[in-house]
């Protein structure tokens, strides 16, 4: 069973622990990730980590900034779908190959 928790939050709030915005939360398998958008290099980054200590850190995507905040928000909200539907990190290994739609 998959959980999910879904909480976008102003880009304008504190940074947690220098490890940038929280921007959503969603659970698989029992563990609890956290999606961040940071500042790298004068570079915007989405990235998912775990909630913890423990477990591997993925970088969703680069260049955030350049789309605006709205474009974002539906970044988040649809990794998060994502997460939802394969029951896993989508950026995680195991996961499927994407497949584009037919007729796309």
């Amino acid at each position: 069973m998959t959980t999910v928790t879904t909480a976008v939050a102003e880009l304008t709030c504190e940074p947690a622990e220098q490890s940038g915005y929280e921007l959503g939360r969603y659970t698989v398998r029992e563990e609890e990730r956290v999606l961040r958008g940071r500042r790298v290099n004068d570079e915007a980054i989405l990235v998912d980590f775990p909630v913890g200590s423990d477990g591997r850190i993925y970088l969703v995507e680069r260049g955030v900034e350049q789309d605006g905040y709205a474009a974002l928000q539906a970044l988040v909200l649809d990794y998060i779908d994502t997460a939802q539907a394969l029951g896993r990190i989508p950026m995680a290994s195991d996961a499927p190959p994407h497949q584009p739609e037919r007729g796309a």
